[in-house]
């Protein structure tokens, strides 16, 4: 009888434990936000919030490899990666361009929708056409729209297969918009 009272008491312990983490998740991800909004409404430092948005999905979503921010420097077709955590692969400044429809990146492209891929072994779309990392085994690109046209790409890569939590792909998703209301902003203060 006191072993089953244990293994009920270490049960619920864990449950609680399991929980409160969890709140704690919940609560430092919106003070990100929070954070990411407030840079977005004082210094409309594009810099500022691109890295911003990149460190919180990077640490807050625990990212194995890392994420990076592509924007569209201008010119149709081409993305520059205004902000990175990866250190190999895909570095600040650099220019990628030519997304074929049948590249992960092209698809987010062309259908304006996320493309999440838990295990790259059995994908559909691959990276390699436009990044040169060879350890990614999952991955989650999320398009930033502005009047419904993509401007970017939030990417984030995993070094093992991950099955994202709907909860990170919500926030993900925020990430995403946050910086699409950045570019409209920055293109109505243009006007």
């Amino acid at each position: 009888m006191a072993v089953h009272d244990l293994t009920d008491h270490k049960q619920r312990e864990n449950a609680l434990l399991h929980e409160k983490e969890c709140m704690e998740m919940v609560l430092r991800r919106q003070a990100a936000l929070n954070r990411i909004d407030l840079a977005l409404d004082q210094s409309g430092d594009m810099e500022d919030l691109c890295r911003q948005v990149v460190e919180s999905a990077s640490s807050l979503l625990r990212i194995t490899l890392g994420t990076s921010l592509l924007l569209s420097d201008g010119n149709p077709g081409a993305f520059d990666v205004r902000a990175s955590t990866i250190p190999e692969g895909i570095r600040t400044g650099q220019l990628l361009k030519d997304f074929p429809p049948e590249s992960a990146l092209g698809y987010v492209i062309s259908h304006k929708e996320p493309l999440i891929v838990p295990d790259t072994g059995v994908a559909s779309f691959s990276l390699k056409e436009q990044i040169a990392i060879s350890d990614i085994r999952a991955y989650a690109a999320f398009p930033v729209c502005l009047q419904g046209i993509v401007k970017g790409i939030l990417l984030v890569l995993e070094d093992e297969i991950r099955h994202y939590h709907p909860e990170e792909l919500a926030y993900l998703e925020i990430l995403a918009s946050r910086v699409g209301v950045a570019l409209g902003r920055r293109e109505l203060e243009r006007k």
